[in-house]
């Protein structure tokens, strides 16, 4: 019998959310870059730009989702892993709500305290059924 343990799941998720949410209000954003994040047993991805950085991905004391945010001086650059002071601040989000975790990634390169301007809260639901629908269709 294979067991097949797959450590990014919640990481590749969040990921296709925020993409889904760029695409789908064609925000105007700055070029993104996407790398690999791993430190220890926690692995994902992290993005750049305009010297913020973000790095996701599964708690590895939990099945929480654990975002790091910050100036991208406040990574290592090897592993992307955050130092003391990023380490700190981070926002956890239970392993079922990768689209809360994209929607916060989103405001906070977006510098917006809340997306109430660009969603109105009926609309949300509607984005989110639609991004499951097609991260379904696409078997994230």
């Amino acid at each position: 019998m294979n067991v097949i343990k797959r450590t990014m799941l919640e990481a590749d998720k969040v990921l296709a959310y925020f993409e889904y949410l760029l695409k789908d209000k064609n925000l105007e954003m700055d070029e993104i870059y996407l790398e690999p994040y791993q430190d220890g047993m926690e692995h994902g991805w992290s993005l750049k730009s305009n010297q913020k950085q973000v790095s996701f991905a599964k708690f590895r004391a939990t099945d929480q989702i654990i975002v790091y945010f910050g100036e991208q001086s406040e990574f290592d650059v090897q592993g992307n892993v955050p130092l003391e002071i990023c380490f700190m601040k981070n926002k956890k989000f239970a392993w079922n709500e990768c689209f809360a975790a994209a929607q916060f990634i989103l405001l906070f390169f977006l510098d917006t305290p809340n997306l109430d301007p660009i969603y109105s809260s009926d609309t949300w639901k509607e984005v989110k059924a639609d991004a499951e629908d097609e991260a379904e269709r696409n078997k994230i």
